[in-house]
Protein backbone atom coordinates (compact mmCIF):
# COMPACT_ATOMS: atom_id res chain seq x y z
CA UNK A 1 0.00 0.00 0.00
CA UNK A 2 1.13 3.17 -0.79
CA UNK A 3 2.25 5.78 1.90
CA UNK A 4 0.68 9.25 2.27
CA UNK A 5 3.37 12.23 0.67
CA UNK A 6 4.92 14.03 3.80
CA UNK A 7 3.26 17.97 4.32
CA UNK A 8 4.45 20.82 4.94
CA UNK A 9 2.02 22.90 6.76
CA UNK A 10 3.15 26.31 6.60
CA UNK A 11 2.34 27.59 3.27
CA UNK A 12 -1.14 25.83 4.49
CA UNK A 13 -2.26 27.82 7.24
CA UNK A 14 -3.41 31.04 5.72
CA UNK A 15 -5.00 29.26 2.83
CA UNK A 16 -7.04 26.50 5.29
CA UNK A 17 -8.11 29.78 7.68
CA UNK A 18 -9.29 31.56 4.66
CA UNK A 19 -12.91 29.25 4.90
CA UNK A 20 -12.36 29.38 1.07
CA UNK A 21 -11.88 25.48 0.96
CA UNK A 22 -14.51 24.99 4.24
CA UNK A 23 -17.39 22.92 1.13
CA UNK A 24 -14.64 20.68 -0.29
CA UNK A 25 -13.55 20.10 2.73
CA UNK A 26 -16.58 18.66 4.57
CA UNK A 27 -17.11 16.47 1.32
CA UNK A 28 -13.63 15.30 2.39
CA UNK A 29 -14.53 14.71 6.29
CA UNK A 30 -17.66 12.33 5.11
CA UNK A 31 -15.27 10.70 2.58
CA UNK A 32 -12.57 10.09 4.89
CA UNK A 33 -9.99 8.69 1.78
CA UNK A 34 -6.65 7.40 2.06
CA UNK A 35 -4.06 8.96 0.25
CA UNK A 36 -4.50 6.66 -2.70
CA UNK A 37 -8.07 6.91 -3.39
CA UNK A 38 -8.27 10.30 -2.59
CA UNK A 39 -5.55 11.06 -5.63
CA UNK A 40 -7.56 9.61 -7.87
CA UNK A 41 -10.72 11.14 -6.54
CA UNK A 42 -9.48 14.53 -6.41
CA UNK A 43 -7.74 14.46 -10.00
CA UNK A 44 -10.98 14.82 -11.82
CA UNK A 45 -12.16 17.37 -9.93
CA UNK A 46 -11.88 20.90 -11.70
CA UNK A 47 -10.81 22.87 -9.15
CA UNK A 48 -8.28 20.43 -6.70
CA UNK A 49 -7.10 18.18 -9.60
CA UNK A 50 -4.56 20.80 -10.89
CA UNK A 51 -2.93 20.59 -7.01
CA UNK A 52 -3.40 17.06 -5.75
CA UNK A 53 -0.68 18.03 -3.49
CA UNK A 54 -2.23 20.56 -2.00
CA UNK A 55 -5.79 19.55 -1.70
CA UNK A 56 -4.23 16.31 0.34
CA UNK A 57 -2.29 19.04 2.30
CA UNK A 58 -5.35 20.93 3.27
CA UNK A 59 -7.35 17.86 3.96
CA UNK A 60 -4.40 17.00 6.45
CA UNK A 61 -4.62 20.43 8.59
CA UNK A 62 -8.20 19.99 8.91
CA UNK A 63 -7.66 16.44 9.66
CA UNK A 64 -4.70 17.19 11.86
CA UNK A 65 -6.73 20.13 13.46
CA UNK A 66 -10.00 18.69 14.73
CA UNK A 67 -8.35 15.46 15.77
CA UNK A 68 -8.13 14.27 19.15
CA UNK A 69 -5.17 13.12 20.49
CA UNK A 70 -4.27 9.91 21.94
CA UNK A 71 -1.15 9.14 23.69
CA UNK A 72 -0.38 5.04 24.88
CA UNK A 73 3.47 4.74 25.61
CA UNK A 74 5.60 6.71 23.31
CA UNK A 75 3.74 6.34 21.07
CA UNK A 76 0.96 9.22 19.51
CA UNK A 77 -2.50 8.08 17.85
CA UNK A 78 -5.18 10.43 16.28
CA UNK A 79 -9.05 10.42 15.55
CA UNK A 80 -11.88 12.69 14.76
CA UNK A 81 -15.28 11.68 15.70
CA UNK A 82 -16.62 12.91 12.67
CA UNK A 83 -20.09 14.43 11.25
CA UNK A 84 -20.21 11.09 9.72
CA UNK A 85 -19.34 8.94 12.82
CA UNK A 86 -21.42 10.07 15.23
CA UNK A 87 -24.16 9.78 12.66
CA UNK A 88 -23.13 6.28 12.38
CA UNK A 89 -23.32 5.95 16.19
CA UNK A 90 -26.68 7.21 16.11
CA UNK A 91 -28.27 5.05 13.49
CA UNK A 92 -26.61 2.29 15.26
CA UNK A 93 -28.69 2.98 18.31
CA UNK A 94 -31.41 3.44 16.15
CA UNK A 95 -30.94 -0.24 14.80
CA UNK A 96 -30.91 -1.35 18.44
CA UNK A 97 -34.22 -0.23 19.73
CA UNK A 98 -35.79 -1.97 16.08
CA UNK A 99 -34.92 -4.81 17.68
CA UNK A 100 -37.40 -6.19 19.93
CA UNK A 101 -37.11 -10.26 20.72
CA UNK A 102 -38.73 -12.97 22.95
CA UNK A 103 -36.73 -13.70 25.80
CA UNK A 104 -36.67 -17.56 24.69
CA UNK A 105 -35.61 -16.20 21.15
CA UNK A 106 -33.08 -14.01 22.21
CA UNK A 107 -31.31 -16.95 24.53
CA UNK A 108 -31.38 -19.51 21.65
CA UNK A 109 -29.92 -16.50 18.73
CA UNK A 110 -27.40 -16.02 21.78
CA UNK A 111 -26.04 -19.18 21.79
CA UNK A 112 -25.97 -20.12 17.74
CA UNK A 113 -24.26 -16.70 17.46
CA UNK A 114 -21.37 -16.91 20.46
CA UNK A 115 -21.48 -20.39 18.16
CA UNK A 116 -20.60 -18.95 14.89
CA UNK A 117 -18.49 -16.22 16.46
CA UNK A 118 -16.14 -18.36 17.32
CA UNK A 119 -16.03 -20.57 14.47
CA UNK A 120 -15.60 -17.42 12.20
CA UNK A 121 -12.98 -15.64 14.55
CA UNK A 122 -11.10 -18.92 14.43
CA UNK A 123 -11.52 -19.52 10.47
CA UNK A 124 -9.83 -15.91 10.16
CA UNK A 125 -6.92 -17.12 12.07
CA UNK A 126 -6.64 -20.54 9.93
CA UNK A 127 -9.02 -22.94 11.26
CA UNK A 128 -9.57 -25.35 8.63
CA UNK A 129 -13.10 -26.96 9.88
CA UNK A 130 -16.20 -26.34 8.56
CA UNK A 131 -18.80 -24.86 9.83
CA UNK A 132 -21.33 -27.88 10.26
CA UNK A 133 -18.33 -30.06 11.56
CA UNK A 134 -17.98 -27.17 14.47
CA UNK A 135 -21.03 -26.55 15.24
CA UNK A 136 -22.00 -30.53 15.66
CA UNK A 137 -18.40 -30.68 17.91
CA UNK A 138 -19.69 -28.28 20.23
CA UNK A 139 -23.44 -28.70 19.94
CA UNK A 140 -22.57 -33.23 20.58
CA UNK A 141 -20.03 -31.47 23.11
CA UNK A 142 -17.47 -33.79 21.13
CA UNK A 143 -13.96 -33.96 21.82
CA UNK A 144 -11.85 -31.36 19.19
CA UNK A 145 -10.15 -34.00 17.10
CA UNK A 146 -7.43 -31.19 15.87
CA UNK A 147 -5.87 -27.72 16.64
CA UNK A 148 -8.72 -26.38 14.27
CA UNK A 149 -11.13 -27.47 16.38
CA UNK A 150 -9.53 -26.72 19.21
CA UNK A 151 -9.45 -23.24 18.65
CA UNK A 152 -12.86 -22.89 17.69
CA UNK A 153 -13.94 -24.52 20.74
CA UNK A 154 -11.70 -22.61 23.36
CA UNK A 155 -13.37 -19.14 21.37
CA UNK A 156 -16.87 -20.14 22.40
CA UNK A 157 -15.16 -20.54 25.64
CA UNK A 158 -14.23 -17.06 25.63
CA UNK A 159 -16.87 -15.65 24.84
CA UNK A 160 -18.79 -17.25 27.36
CA UNK A 161 -16.18 -16.11 29.85
CA UNK A 162 -16.88 -12.36 29.01
CA UNK A 163 -20.20 -13.09 29.51
CA UNK A 164 -20.11 -13.79 32.90
CA UNK A 165 -17.16 -11.40 33.27
CA UNK A 166 -18.30 -7.96 31.49
CA UNK A 167 -17.81 -5.76 34.83
CA UNK A 168 -14.19 -6.78 35.65
CA UNK A 169 -11.47 -4.36 34.52
CA UNK A 170 -8.80 -4.56 32.20
CA UNK A 171 -5.82 -5.14 33.19
CA UNK A 172 -3.08 -7.97 33.29
CA UNK A 173 -4.76 -10.59 35.15
CA UNK A 174 -8.57 -10.34 32.58
CA UNK A 175 -6.16 -10.07 29.74
CA UNK A 176 -4.28 -13.17 30.52
CA UNK A 177 -7.52 -15.17 31.43
CA UNK A 178 -8.66 -14.41 28.25
CA UNK A 179 -5.51 -15.33 26.61
CA UNK A 180 -5.44 -18.91 28.60
CA UNK A 181 -8.44 -19.98 27.16
CA UNK A 182 -7.62 -18.85 23.64
CA UNK A 183 -5.08 -21.02 23.63
CA UNK A 184 -5.71 -23.81 25.91
CA UNK A 185 -4.81 -27.36 24.26
CA UNK A 186 -3.56 -25.71 21.16
CA UNK A 187 -0.20 -25.56 20.08
CA UNK A 188 0.02 -22.01 21.40
CA UNK A 189 -0.50 -22.99 24.54
CA UNK A 190 2.46 -22.40 26.14
CA UNK A 191 2.12 -18.42 24.79
CA UNK A 192 0.08 -17.52 27.65
CA UNK A 193 2.18 -14.86 29.11
CA UNK A 194 3.23 -10.83 27.80
CA UNK A 195 5.78 -11.57 25.14
CA UNK A 196 9.38 -10.93 25.98
CA UNK A 197 10.89 -11.25 22.24
CA UNK A 198 9.83 -8.95 19.16
CA UNK A 199 7.14 -10.24 16.48
CA UNK A 200 6.27 -9.57 12.90
CA UNK A 201 2.91 -9.26 11.64
CA UNK A 202 3.19 -10.47 8.29
CA UNK A 203 0.95 -10.91 4.61
CA UNK A 204 -0.05 -14.75 4.83
CA UNK A 205 -0.37 -14.17 1.03
CA UNK A 206 3.19 -12.62 0.23
CA UNK A 207 5.29 -13.70 3.56
CA UNK A 208 6.11 -10.03 4.30
CA UNK A 209 5.58 -8.23 7.37
CA UNK A 210 2.82 -5.55 7.55
CA UNK A 211 3.38 -4.82 11.03
CA UNK A 212 6.13 -4.35 13.20
CA UNK A 213 4.68 -3.99 16.65
CA UNK A 214 6.58 -2.22 19.64
CA UNK A 215 9.50 -3.66 21.50
CA UNK A 216 8.52 -6.17 24.28
CA UNK A 217 10.64 -3.74 26.64
CA UNK A 218 7.60 -1.14 25.83
CA UNK A 219 4.96 -3.22 26.67
CA UNK A 220 4.34 -2.82 30.35
CA UNK A 221 3.90 1.06 30.02
CA UNK A 222 1.69 0.39 26.55
CA UNK A 223 -0.35 -2.12 28.72
CA UNK A 224 -1.07 0.19 31.76
CA UNK A 225 -1.69 3.22 29.46
CA UNK A 226 -4.30 1.49 27.44
CA UNK A 227 -6.04 0.20 30.78
CA UNK A 228 -5.86 3.56 31.54
CA UNK A 229 -7.54 4.87 28.90
CA UNK A 230 -10.27 2.28 29.08
CA UNK A 231 -11.07 2.38 32.69
CA UNK A 232 -11.41 6.40 32.27
CA UNK A 233 -14.68 8.28 30.84
CA UNK A 234 -13.09 12.02 31.22
CA UNK A 235 -12.96 12.64 27.74
CA UNK A 236 -16.31 11.01 26.89
CA UNK A 237 -15.68 8.69 23.50
CA UNK A 238 -18.80 7.15 22.60
CA UNK A 239 -18.43 3.13 23.32
CA UNK A 240 -18.53 1.86 20.27
CA UNK A 241 -15.90 4.27 18.97
CA UNK A 242 -14.13 3.37 22.23
CA UNK A 243 -14.28 -0.26 21.29
CA UNK A 244 -12.79 0.25 17.84
CA UNK A 245 -9.55 1.93 19.39
CA UNK A 246 -9.22 -0.84 21.54
CA UNK A 247 -9.51 -3.43 19.29
CA UNK A 248 -7.14 -2.08 17.01
CA UNK A 249 -4.86 -0.94 20.11
CA UNK A 250 -4.21 -4.82 21.16
CA UNK A 251 -3.91 -5.51 17.60
CA UNK A 252 -1.22 -2.55 17.20
CA UNK A 253 0.65 -3.61 20.66
CA UNK A 254 0.38 -7.53 19.93
CA UNK A 255 1.20 -8.31 23.58
CA UNK A 256 1.05 -12.22 22.80
CA UNK A 257 3.21 -14.17 20.67
CA UNK A 258 0.05 -15.81 19.35
CA UNK A 259 -3.92 -14.80 19.25
CA UNK A 260 -3.63 -11.04 19.52
CA UNK A 261 -6.60 -11.10 16.88
CA UNK A 262 -8.94 -13.36 18.45
CA UNK A 263 -7.85 -11.37 21.74
CA UNK A 264 -8.69 -7.84 20.13
CA UNK A 265 -12.16 -9.20 18.63
CA UNK A 266 -13.44 -10.99 22.13
CA UNK A 267 -12.50 -7.72 24.01
CA UNK A 268 -14.55 -5.75 21.71
CA UNK A 269 -17.75 -8.12 22.87
CA UNK A 270 -16.58 -7.79 26.11
CA UNK A 271 -16.27 -3.51 26.19
CA UNK A 272 -19.68 -3.19 24.73
CA UNK A 273 -21.53 -5.74 26.94
CA UNK A 274 -19.83 -3.83 29.54
CA UNK A 275 -21.14 -0.39 28.15
CA UNK A 276 -24.87 -2.14 28.26
CA UNK A 277 -25.03 -3.13 24.68
CA UNK A 278 -26.83 -6.33 25.74
CA UNK A 279 -27.56 -6.95 22.47
CA UNK A 280 -23.86 -7.47 20.65
CA UNK A 281 -25.10 -10.78 22.49
CA UNK A 282 -26.32 -11.76 19.22
CA UNK A 283 -24.44 -10.23 16.70
CA UNK A 284 -21.24 -12.31 14.73
CA UNK A 285 -19.03 -9.20 14.01
CA UNK A 286 -16.30 -11.65 12.78
CA UNK A 287 -18.72 -13.59 9.72
CA UNK A 288 -18.50 -9.98 8.57
CA UNK A 289 -14.98 -9.10 8.67
CA UNK A 290 -14.46 -12.79 7.08
CA UNK A 291 -16.78 -12.20 4.04
CA UNK A 292 -14.07 -9.28 3.30
CA UNK A 293 -11.22 -9.95 5.15
CA UNK A 294 -8.67 -7.41 2.85
CA UNK A 295 -10.99 -4.34 4.02
CA UNK A 296 -10.03 -5.77 7.53
CA UNK A 297 -6.34 -5.86 7.18
CA UNK A 298 -6.04 -2.59 5.22
CA UNK A 299 -7.57 -0.72 7.61
CA UNK A 300 -5.68 -1.77 10.28
CA UNK A 301 -2.44 -1.06 7.69
CA UNK A 302 -3.83 2.88 6.71
CA UNK A 303 -4.22 4.12 9.91
CA UNK A 304 -0.38 2.78 10.66
CA UNK A 305 0.57 4.16 7.53
CA UNK A 306 -1.20 8.07 8.14
CA UNK A 307 0.42 9.36 10.84
CA UNK A 308 -1.56 6.17 13.41
CA UNK A 309 -4.77 8.31 12.41
CA UNK A 310 -7.26 5.67 14.09
CA UNK A 311 -10.21 7.33 12.17
CA UNK A 312 -9.77 4.67 9.41
CA UNK A 313 -10.41 1.73 11.65
CA UNK A 314 -13.60 3.64 13.54
CA UNK A 315 -14.78 4.18 10.05
CA UNK A 316 -14.24 1.03 8.87
CA UNK A 317 -15.48 -0.96 12.21
CA UNK A 318 -19.08 1.35 12.29
CA UNK A 319 -19.28 -0.29 9.21
CA UNK A 320 -18.68 -3.73 10.10
CA UNK A 321 -21.54 -3.17 13.13
CA UNK A 322 -23.89 -1.67 10.96
CA UNK A 323 -23.89 -4.71 8.87
CA UNK A 324 -23.80 -7.20 11.59
CA UNK A 325 -27.16 -5.22 13.18
CA UNK A 326 -28.67 -5.28 9.67
CA UNK A 327 -28.41 -9.05 9.42
CA UNK A 328 -29.42 -9.57 12.58
CA UNK A 329 -33.05 -7.23 11.53
CA UNK A 330 -33.08 -9.20 8.85
CA UNK A 331 -32.64 -12.65 10.69
CA UNK A 332 -35.52 -11.48 13.00
CA UNK A 333 -37.54 -10.28 10.67
CA UNK A 334 -37.02 -13.61 8.30
CA UNK A 335 -38.13 -16.02 11.81
CA UNK A 336 -41.18 -13.24 12.92
CA UNK A 337 -42.60 -13.96 9.65
CA UNK A 338 -41.71 -17.73 9.95
CA UNK A 339 -43.62 -18.06 13.16
CA UNK A 340 -46.64 -16.34 12.46
CA UNK A 341 -46.70 -18.15 9.28
CA UNK A 342 -45.91 -21.52 12.07
CA UNK A 343 -48.85 -20.23 14.16
CA UNK A 344 -51.18 -19.90 11.06
CA UNK A 345 -50.47 -23.30 9.88
CA UNK A 346 -50.94 -24.74 13.60
CA UNK A 347 -54.87 -23.16 14.03
CA UNK A 348 -55.34 -24.73 9.89
CA UNK A 349 -53.87 -27.96 11.08
CA UNK A 350 -55.94 -28.27 14.42
CA UNK A 351 -58.75 -27.35 13.47
CA UNK A 352 -59.07 -29.69 10.04
CA UNK A 353 -57.64 -32.50 12.50
CA UNK A 354 -60.47 -31.91 14.83
CA UNK A 355 -62.97 -31.85 11.96
CA UNK A 356 -61.51 -35.23 10.24
CA UNK A 357 -62.25 -36.37 14.45
CA UNK A 358 -65.63 -36.04 13.96
CA UNK A 359 -66.18 -38.08 10.93
CA UNK A 360 -63.97 -40.44 12.51
CA UNK A 361 -60.44 -39.85 11.65
CA UNK A 362 -57.45 -40.35 13.99
CA UNK A 363 -56.78 -36.92 15.16
CA UNK A 364 -53.18 -35.27 15.38
CA UNK A 365 -51.83 -34.50 18.69
CA UNK A 366 -50.16 -30.91 20.04
CA UNK A 367 -46.88 -32.40 19.31
CA UNK A 368 -47.65 -33.96 15.80
CA UNK A 369 -49.44 -30.49 15.09
CA UNK A 370 -46.50 -28.46 16.33
CA UNK A 371 -44.17 -30.37 13.83
CA UNK A 372 -45.98 -30.65 10.54
CA UNK A 373 -46.37 -26.56 11.23
CA UNK A 374 -42.48 -26.37 11.91
CA UNK A 375 -41.95 -28.39 9.08
CA UNK A 376 -44.10 -26.92 6.28
CA UNK A 377 -42.50 -23.56 7.19
CA UNK A 378 -38.43 -25.27 6.41
CA UNK A 379 -39.41 -28.14 3.98
CA UNK A 380 -36.54 -29.24 3.45
CA UNK A 381 -35.30 -29.78 6.88
CA UNK A 382 -34.47 -33.05 8.24
CA UNK A 383 -35.21 -33.94 12.45
CA UNK A 384 -34.19 -37.12 13.74
CA UNK A 385 -36.03 -39.00 16.09
CA UNK A 386 -33.95 -37.37 18.54
CA UNK A 387 -34.00 -34.08 17.95
CA UNK A 388 -37.78 -34.11 18.04
CA UNK A 389 -38.45 -35.52 21.45
CA UNK A 390 -35.65 -33.30 22.59
CA UNK A 391 -37.98 -30.50 21.40
CA UNK A 392 -41.33 -31.83 22.75
CA UNK A 393 -39.78 -32.74 25.91
CA UNK A 394 -40.77 -36.26 25.85
CA UNK A 395 -39.54 -40.01 25.71
CA UNK A 396 -37.25 -41.31 22.24
CA UNK A 397 -40.07 -44.06 22.32
CA UNK A 398 -43.03 -41.19 22.39
CA UNK A 399 -41.54 -39.19 19.27
CA UNK A 400 -41.23 -42.01 17.36
CA UNK A 401 -44.83 -43.08 17.57
CA UNK A 402 -45.63 -39.61 16.52
CA UNK A 403 -43.12 -39.87 14.02
CA UNK A 404 -44.60 -43.62 12.30
CA UNK A 405 -48.32 -42.19 12.41
CA UNK A 406 -47.29 -39.09 10.28
CA UNK A 407 -45.22 -41.36 8.07
CA UNK A 408 -48.47 -43.59 7.70
CA UNK A 409 -50.45 -40.96 6.75
CA UNK A 410 -48.15 -39.72 3.96
CA UNK A 411 -47.20 -36.36 5.54
CA UNK A 412 -43.36 -37.32 6.08
CA UNK A 413 -40.79 -39.10 4.54
CA UNK A 414 -38.12 -40.79 6.10
CA UNK A 415 -34.43 -41.47 5.64
CA UNK A 416 -31.20 -42.50 7.48
CA UNK A 417 -28.38 -40.08 7.62
CA UNK A 418 -25.11 -42.21 8.89
CA UNK A 419 -27.00 -44.03 12.30
CA UNK A 420 -29.58 -41.50 12.87
CA UNK A 421 -33.47 -41.96 11.35
CA UNK A 422 -34.54 -38.48 9.95
CA UNK A 423 -37.42 -37.76 8.49
CA UNK A 424 -38.48 -34.55 6.79
CA UNK A 425 -41.94 -33.16 5.10
CA UNK A 426 -43.27 -35.57 2.29
CA UNK A 427 -44.32 -31.88 0.67
CA UNK A 428 -46.35 -28.91 1.01
CA UNK A 429 -49.00 -29.68 -1.63
CA UNK A 430 -49.55 -32.64 0.62
CA UNK A 431 -50.41 -31.25 3.72
CA UNK A 432 -52.57 -28.08 1.28
CA UNK A 433 -54.69 -31.37 -0.48
CA UNK A 434 -55.15 -32.88 3.15
CA UNK A 435 -56.15 -29.20 4.28
CA UNK A 436 -59.01 -28.55 1.23
CA UNK A 437 -60.82 -32.27 2.27
CA UNK A 438 -64.51 -31.88 2.79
Amino acid sequence: METPPKVDFKDLYSDYLSGDHNLFLSKMEEEYLYWNKFKYKVKGDQVYGKDVMRAWGLVQLDRKTKSQTLKIGSYQFRYWATNKIQERCYHLNGLISRLNMPQDDFVKLMHKRFKLEAISSSQIEGASTTTEEAISMIDKAKKPKDDSEQMILNNFHAYQFIVDNQQRELDDSFLMDIQEILVKNTKSSDKVQIREKQVYVTDNIKSEAVHIPPEASELRILLDDLYTFIKEDNPFIHPIVKSAILHFMIGYIHPFLDGNGRTARTLLYWYLFKKGYRIMHLLSVTEVIKKARSKYDKSFIECELDHNDLTYFINYSLEILEKAFEDLIQYNEKKKNERDEMDRMYAKISRQSQRLKAMGSTALNERQINLLSYLYVKPDKWLSVQEIAEVHHTERQTARKDVNLLLKQGFLLEDKHGRNVVVKLNNKAFIESWLAQA
